[in-house]
């Protein structure tokens, strides 16, 4: 099913105040493009290939409460024949490392990171354990997928992440402390 910027409004207009994240997150879970990821270990991590956007939080908990970060995967890119989603998914966001990481590696294997310690030419050449300043167990993090798709037009993860950030902006009147800049 198609996903429609009209419909998607509509439940957050309707929403109680701060509630419209989970205004989205049903308007998603109704199209069957809604998951939760979870896992003790980064090796099972198991996301979707497909594009989206990620809210990565503490496990068991609702609405604004406990996000980490919020991203996305799969840019639109203007290509000789016409405008179209890029090749980035949500599964390749687990091998990402700066500004976070699921990391697999070292003292805190296992563990969701944020807050680099240095920039991004020093980060990889510094030990495992002196890369972020937060390390929380995946026992205690699970990442909401919101799945886009590749042939959506109305609603691009650029989009749904910047009204996402924009929402808990609001609500807390702070990003979430992984999340650098909006």
């Amino acid at each position: 099913m198609s996903l429609f910027l009209s419909d998607l409004l509509a439940r957050i207009v309707a929403a109680c105040p701060h509630s419209e994240f989970e205004a989205v997150k049903a308007y998603f879970q109704c199209l069957h493009r809604y998951q939760v990821i979870s896992s003790s270990t980064a090796r099972q991590l198991h996301f979707p290939k497909q594009t989206g956007v990620y809210v990565v939080r503490k496990r068991n908990t609702e609405g604004f409460n406990g996000i980490y970060y919020i991203g996305l995967a799969g840019k639109m890119r203007t290509h000789v024949n016409g405008t179209r989603l890029n090749s980035g998914t949500l599964a390749q966001r687990l091998h990402r490392w700066t500004p976070y990481c699921f990391q697999t590696e070292g003292l805190y294997a296992d563990h969701f990171e944020y807050g680099p310690n240095y920039g991004v030419d020093d980060l990889r050449k510094q030990p495992y354990d002196k890369r972020y300043c937060y390390h929380i167990p995946l026992c205690d993090v699970e990442t909401e997928c919101f799945i886009t798709g590749a042939d959506e037009k109305e609603i691009a993860p650029a989009f749904l992440e910047a009204l996402l950030l924009q929402l808990v902006l609001q609500s807390s009147g702070n990003l979430p402390p992984a999340n650098q800049s909006f």
